[in-house]
């Protein structure tokens, strides 16, 4: 069960929403971009992403911080394609921020 089910279609005019860290989303989705920062400004951290509403992606995408980084990156205008669905984990340190999706509403593009 995913914290947001999204039904299938791009929509014609695509909204962008802000998801916390550790929601995940079922359905077709694109990942815009990401705000995020590590914290504690002492530790480093790790948010894995997943193609996938759990843990289940053998190829998930890792991003890893030094103490106090912040990072923000914008993949528009098209975004990155997840087919799966999309979840977040801090796999490690504190990490907090957001991701902005796009979402689909009828099956892939």
């Amino acid at each position: 069960m995913t914290d947001l089910d999204l039904p299938y279609k791009w929509d014609r005019h695509p909204y962008t929403y802000a998801i916390a860290l550790g929601q995940s989303v079922g359905g077709f989705v694109r990942v815009m971009g990401w705000a995020l920062n590590e914290k504690t400004g002492t530790a480093g951290g790790t948010v894995t992403i997943y193609d996938s509403p759990d843990t289940s992606d053998p190829l998930p995408i890792v991003v890893g911080f030094a103490p106090g980084q912040t990072v923000r990156d914008w993949f528009g205008p098209q975004g990155v394609r997840f087919d799966s669905g999309l979840n977040t984990v801090v796999s490690a340190g504190s990490v907090g921020g957001k991701l902005f999706i796009s979402t689909q509403l009828e099956g892939p593009p």
